[in-house]
């Protein structure tokens, strides 16, 4: 017997969770990030410019990249207390959640799906901003410090789905970058 070429595939296996990357997805924190970096490395001599800050995004590490393609002295954990401390000041004041997140995730919700965020970010920064923008939203929150490796590397998005207790063929995701 031949095969049927107007046969329909199998089909998709059903969608039970969405797991969303925070930063560029739920909320626009890029401007803030990007002003940040600026404010940090101009009265040190440097421009940084939007093409600068493009190729870090989804990277992680940022603090680690500035320091070594700026050459500054800095101790790390300082860079990195330095930013934190600039980033979440500016999301005090200038956090803009992405129009229709919050109702977005409601209709998820609603629809009886699981939801959660798995974001290179650290745990501290996400949370606050979770804690600013919805948190109480989520069934669970995936940052760099749960998984062995950062994005690109799947690791994020498979720990959150192992925390729904939801196989990752039944959960889609919601990326924003090409390293996501």
């Amino acid at each position: 017997m031949k095969p049927d070429s107007h046969a329909r595939p199998p089909l998709a296996q059903p969608i039970r969770a969405v797991v969303f990357d925070l930063d560029g997805v739920e909320v626009q924190t890029e401007p803030l990030n990007w002003k940040s970096w600026r404010e940090f490395l101009e009265p040190l001599g440097h421009e940084f410019g939007l093409d600068d800050y493009r190729a870090m995004i989804g990277m992680g590490a940022s603090e680690h990249i500035i320091r070594e393609r700026y050459k500054v002295e800095m101790p790390i954990e300082d860079l990195i207390a330095d930013h934190r401390r600039r980033l979440i000041a500016l999301l005090e004041t200038d956090l803009v959640v992405t129009p229709a997140a919050i109702e977005t995730i409601c209709e998820i919700k609603e629809r009886g799906r699981l939801v959660a965020v798995a974001t290179n970010s650290p745990f501290e920064y996400a949370e606050r901003v979770l804690q600013l923008s919805g948190r109480s939203l989520l069934d669970t929150l995936v940052t760099a410090k749960d998984a062995s490796q950062p994005k690109p590397a799947p690791d994020v998005y498979l720990v959150a789905a192992a925390r729904l207790g939801v196989p990752p063929s039944n959960c889609l995701a919601v990326e924003d970058s090409p390293p996501g």
